[in-house]
């Protein structure tokens, strides 16, 4: 094994905020809930729902969601408290790896490059890594050698687990939905829209259709 190759890990923490109401209040556990935030228009929007709940998004319109699941428990986001948290996260990662690059709440990217030596292999890297996690948060780990399929790997793992994602495995994550992509309710509507549900599908199409139409740049 070539140690020294160079490895990025994505530690990626989904639906965080409702981890952390779920750990606060046990009884919503078993309820459909969705955590609201205001836009920077002032619109009140989904910033997090229970992870049961089917066809609502982060930065849907709150008034659509309510639409689909009527009945919901409705709760307001506490962002200083969930970013605290992420915080701990991190300061708790810094203790086994350097370099950390916060990308947002519950993702973030690690250099690994290297450390597996020190650890005596893969296997106990990643039992390091998550083992500082607590445990409710339920904290997934990919590995690549690019942040992207970093990402995808993690997005990939089952909970407390680990996936690395290589050139012999990349077509596992053509399968993955277009909403990894873009955390902005618009833009993936308009991707559906256009039937491109699937990484594999946006991946056949030209940069350039990509850029003038949807505006990714830097894909």
């Amino acid at each position: 094994m070539d140690y020294n190759f160079r490895q990025i890990g994505c530690v990626l923490i989904s639906h965080l905020a409702m981890k952390f109401e779920e750990n606060k209040n046990p009884d919503l556990i078993d309820k459909n809930v969705i955590i609201y935030s205001n836009d920077r228009k002032g619109k009140s929007v989904v910033f997090d729902y229970s992870r049961k709940m089917r066809s609502v998004f982060t930065g849907m319109p709150l008034s659509r969601a309510l639409s689909l699941y009527p009945e919901v428990t409705i709760i307001e986001a506490d962002i200083k408290k969930y970013n605290q948290l992420f915080d701990f996260v991190l300061l708790n990662l810094s203790k086994k790896v350097e370099r950390i690059e916060k990308v947002t709440l519950g993702k973030a990217y690690i250099d690994l490059t290297g450390y597996a030596q020190g650890y005596g292999g893969d296997s106990r890297l990643i039992s390091s890594i998550l083992d500082v996690i607590p445990i409710f948060l339920g904290p997934r780990l990919g590995i690549s050698n690019n942040k992207f399929f970093a990402y995808c790997a993690a997005i990939l793992s089952d909970s407390g687990r680990a996936t690395k994602v290589t050139q012999r495995n990349l077509d596992c994550i053509y399968e993955l939905p277009i909403s990894i992509l873009s955390d902005d309710f618009e833009s993936i509507k308009d991707l559906y829209l256009f039937g491109l549900t699937t990484i594999g599908k946006f991946a056949a199409l030209d940069k350039d259709i990509i850029s003038s139409r949807f505006g990714f740049h830097g894909v």
